[in-house]
């Protein structure tokens, strides 16, 4: 529960942009100067030997949060470089040093068998500590997000979210990828039933059925690529035997390799696109299961919008050497803005400030580990 919750100063400008009547209208302004900020930010990144980079991402995320709007007001980004930065050091010290000297050490005293505890140990924490990274960090992001003043804010237990992730983890191989729905929704419901606007709780709908009509094509596209995939290299490397010693068979012809490349190519690209369309559907799901105030979201992404949202901002990084990463930032945030909307009206004139937040450092895990989104 949070405690003391105080009306928020200057409640009456709440009678802008529709507040009164409840409109909840979410928007894209796109921010200018990304381009530019880009190569400061390479050129900062590349002089400070990689440290500049936290207080780059915060640059990156003050003008993407900018360019949020709801009915028609910014949100704004209060996190810093120095937080992120200080996250990154103690998690690097405190967590992922004293794992790598317990992995040399039983790989020391032990031998092999030392070695593959010590790896399988490092493994099994790296799991649990990777899905408490994605919590803390989603908490980070949310009490560093204000709109017109009210913070966002992720109560509940990283650590409950860790367990979580860790299990359901373990159980992928052995459900052969059956759980991943279920496992999804459980996870989605752990973190949206725990964000606050201000001292309200969204809620969150726990549904994973009608992901599995997607799930099942996505499941069998993925077994035929992988049937399709091994009949095909097993028939290019027949081919190219023939008639060969086997000293000569061991490589493959010129003729082979470009065959196995596009096979390769082939499968990637299809693994794509049923990722996409999956994707689509369940961010759809997701949506229409989340609630504010007694009021539904609704999503309305597409499998083909996604598709080419994933390959140009993939063609946009590559070609640019990684420069332009803010750029694709960017044009993925637009592309989920533009594909959410509240359902229906929201009463934003009653909601009240939480208490200060006691969150002082970054996405620590979330840094060192280099899965964060943003």
């Amino acid at each position: 529960m949070i405690e003391n919750a105080q009306p928020l100063p200057g409640a009456g400008a709440f009678a802008r942009a529709g507040a009164t009547t409840g409109e909840a209208r979410l928007s894209w302004a796109e921010p200018a100067g990304l381009v530019s900020l880009s190569f400061v930010n390479a050129g900062l990144k590349m002089v400070t030997l990689g440290i500049y980079q936290f207080w780059g991402k915060t640059e990156v995320r003050k003008r993407i949060w900018t360019a949020v709007r709801i009915n028609g007001e910014p949100l704004e980004y209060t996190g810093t470089g120095k937080e992120l930065f200080m996250g990154f050091l103690f998690v690097f010290g405190a967590v992922l040093i004293p794992l790598l000297l317990l992995s040399l050490v039983l790989s020391i005293a032990f031998g092999p068998l030392g070695s593959a505890v010590g790896q399988a140990i490092f493994f099994i924490v790296y799991l649990y500590l990777f899905g408490v990274g994605v919590y803390r960090a989603q908490r980070y992001r949310l009490t560093r997000t204000r709109w017109r003043g009210i913070r966002g804010s992720l109560v509940g237990s990283p650590w409950r979210y860790g367990w979580t992730s860790l299990w359901t983890s373990m159980l992928v191989p052995f459900t052969l990828g059956w759980i991943y729905p279920w496992r999804a929704t459980r996870l989605q419901k752990l973190t949206v039933e725990n964000m606050r606007f201000g001292d309200r709780p969204f809620g969150f709908e726990e549904n994973s059925g009608p992901l599995y009509g997607r799930f099942i094509a996505l499941w069998l596209g993925g077994l035929a690529s992988i049937v399709g995939g091994g009949a095909g290299l097993g028939l290019i490397a027949a081919g190219n035997m023939i008639q060969k010693t086997a000293k000569e068979a061991a490589h493959l012809s010129p003729k082979g390799v470009l065959l196995t490349f596009a096979l390769m190519f082939v499968l990637y690209l299809f693994a794509i696109v049923a990722s996409s369309w999956y994707r689509a559907g369940q961010f759809n799901h997701f949506a229409a299961s989340t609630s504010f105030e007694g009021t539904k979201l609704k999503g309305t992404m597409s499998g083909r919008g996604l598709l080419w949202l994933t390959i140009s901002n993939f063609l946009i990084v590559i070609f640019s050497f990684g420069l332009l990463a803010p750029i694709a930032q960017a044009r993925a945030a637009r592309y989920f803005v533009e594909n959410l909307q509240f359902d229906g009206p929201v009463p934003f004139d009653t909601i009240a400030q939480a208490t200060a937040d006691g969150t002082t450092q970054g996405e620590g895990l979330a840094q060192a580990f280099d899965f964060d989104a943003f």
